[in-house]
């Protein structure tokens, strides 16, 4: 499927869906396999769940619906893709280059600046909140590399297939190259406030993540390619994987 060979006008900024449509597949495509992930993870464990083997907030648990939950996501993505006869290397997946790594390298330095800069501009806002990310900072031995395989290499492979690919080139059909980062960026901040959490809104969280997408944006337009945005999410995930899970900061 992705050797398929892509039609003239799926290239960049000329996807056969537009910024009404982008966001409202990508919100229903979200708010469906989160559904749909649940439903499968009760099917497949729920007698597990149910009878104590498994608790709730079990790293196992937790990884199989993230696994359930972004496979889904890819193949509503991909089904919907395949609709409109596109292929997913028309979201900007190639070959990765080494220049790709030295771009994200440079994305981060960026990302990391202009951070500090809105943390000092902004002390009303705890940047000290703790996101909710569904594994327990408790964890040790092999389960590390379980959560490791989820935060660092698989949410942001799917992430910015899905936002920086799928949304970002929807948008960037009828909208500027600003106010597209700038809905691409919101509503990738507005998904981190969390709000079923049932705790305070993580604005930190959102703050941080519409920095990061701004960031990450820039470097697919840059590069015509999600290679050094995937690279510069995994960069960042890696960081506060050793943060909260090795050192437990």
């Amino acid at each position: 499927y992705l050797r398929r060979p892509i039609p003239e006008k799926s290239g960049p900024y000329k996807a056969p869906w537009r910024p009404f449509e982008s966001v409202t597949i990508t919100i229903a495509i979200y708010l469906g396999s989160s559904i749909l992930a649940t439903v499968m993870l009760y099917g497949l464990l729920g007698g597990m769940i149910g009878n104590g083997t498994l608790k709730e907030d079990s790293t196992l648990l937790n990884f199989v619906y993230l696994l359930l939950f972004e496979a889904v996501t890819v193949a509503f993505l991909a089904l919907f893709l395949r609709i409109r006869k596109v292929t997913l290397r028309s979201l900007g997946l190639r070959t990765p280059r080494w220049s790709d790594l030295g771009y994200a390298a440079l994305g981060f330095l960026v990302y990391f600046a202009v951070l500090v800069m809105v943390e000092q501009f902004m002390p009303g806002v705890d940047f000290e909140q703790k996101q909710e990310i569904g594994f327990s900072t408790s964890v040790a031995g092999p389960g590390l590399a379980v959560i490791f395989l989820s935060l660092v290499i698989i949410v942001p492979i799917v992430e910015e297939l899905f936002l920086r690919g799928f949304l970002f080139a929807g948008l960037r059909t009828k909208l500027s190259l600003v106010h597209a980062a700038f809905v691409t960026s919101l509503i990738f901040g507005l998904a981190h406030l969390q709000p079923e959490s049932g705790k305070p809104l993580l604005w930190a969280a959102a703050i941080d993540t519409f920095i990061l997408s701004t960031v990450l944006v820039a470097l697919r337009v840059k590069t015509k390619g999600l290679i050094a945005p995937i690279a510069l999410h995994m960069v960042k995930n890696c960081i506060a994987f050793t943060f909260l899970f090795v050192l437990r900061i």
